[in-house]
């Protein structure tokens, strides 16, 4: 979907109340939206699809007959059909929380429970969907974060030593699509992180990265 900010075509025959969405001349629907309240001629706007009379496959309603409204949609190629871009934000936010959430819970790492949190992703807007901050019940000085950073799917533990990060760059030396590294903050403390270049490959390394986390190299682990 392209923007157009103080240009496109005037719209000649408004569809809704407020006359931001509309026909051009030419027979295209466009919406506009003022983005600074403060500066209302300064309008942003951009072609959409006639959605009025249509159903979102997703929450099975349709779109009423204003500027918001309308302008809520996205186009599922794979379905060949519209969508409300809020209800496929929903979906796969709530997709991706069990994708991670199914994954660590069924872990044989997970020995004595865990906390799941939703935490900031560092790489994406409010779209991109949240990561995931988790820890194991039975190692409380080590985080787990996981989460989709663009096209990767990242993976990374939190507070590792030199030791560790060696262990586990063995562990990952031969694994297909996915790269490695380590990053420190601004106290020195040191993460060890793998990005995944897809969703099948983040399941796969997701257990091994679990599973080679050695407890001889976590001194404050619990028994």
């Amino acid at each position: 979907m392209t923007t157009f900010k103080h240009g496109g075509n005037d719209i000649v025959k408004p569809i809704t109340p407020d006359g931001l969405c509309g026909f051009d001349s030419y027979g295209q629907l466009w919406v506009w939206w003022i983005e600074d309240p403060q500066e209302p001629e300064r309008k942003t706007g951009t072609i959409v699809a006639d959605v009025r009379g249509k159903i979102c496959p997703i929450c099975q309603k349709g779109w009423v007959n204003t500027t918001e409204s309308i302008r809520d949609q996205t186009y599922l190629h794979s379905m060949k059909r519209h969508v409300h871009r809020t209800c496929e934000y929903g979906s796969a936010h709530v997709n991706n929380f069990y994708y991670w959430h199914n994954l660590v819970c069924e872990s044989e790492f997970n020995k004595k429970g865990l906390k799941f949190d939703e935490t900031k992703n560092l790489y994406g807007s409010a779209w991109t969907g949240p990561w995931y901050r988790i820890k194991f019940n039975h190692v409380p000085n080590h985080e787990f974060i996981f989460g989709s950073r663009k096209r990767v799917y990242h993976m990374e533990v939190t507070n590792v030593d030199k030791e560790l990060a060696a262990k586990l760059d063995e562990a990952f030396k031969d694994q297909e699509k996915i790269t490695k590294g380590v990053s420190v903050d601004a106290d020195g403390k040191m993460s060890w992180i793998i990005h995944a270049w897809t969703k099948e490959y983040a399941k796969i390394n997701l257990r091994t990265f679990l599973q080679t986390i050695p407890h001889a190299l976590i001194p404050t682990e619990v028994t």
